[in-house]
């Protein structure tokens, strides 16, 4: 069984390959969120574990950090 992953991340352009260098194994299915309405969309996606951009400058984020993301949506999940 795959371990549920959500990558939230604002720099597509600059780390998206390696993640799935990283990531693209049968061990992780890997769900990629680059922007906070693809977040708002997957807010009730369930995930066995998160991996959070600490600072989410970039895109619509609204310079966004990992302990308000935390917080908003990940003790709610």
């Amino acid at each position: 069984m795959a371990y549920k992953l959500m990558v939230i991340d604002d720099a597509q352009d600059r780390r998206e390959e390696q993640y799935i260098k990283v990531l693209s194994t049968p061990d992780f299915e890997t769900l990629y969120i680059w922007t906070r309405s693809d977040l708002e969309k997957h807010r009730d996606t369930p995930v066995d574990g998160y991996l959070i951009d600490i600072f989410l400058d970039r895109g619509d984020w609204a310079n966004a950090n990992a302990a308000n993301l935390l917080k908003e949506f990940v003790q709610d999940a």
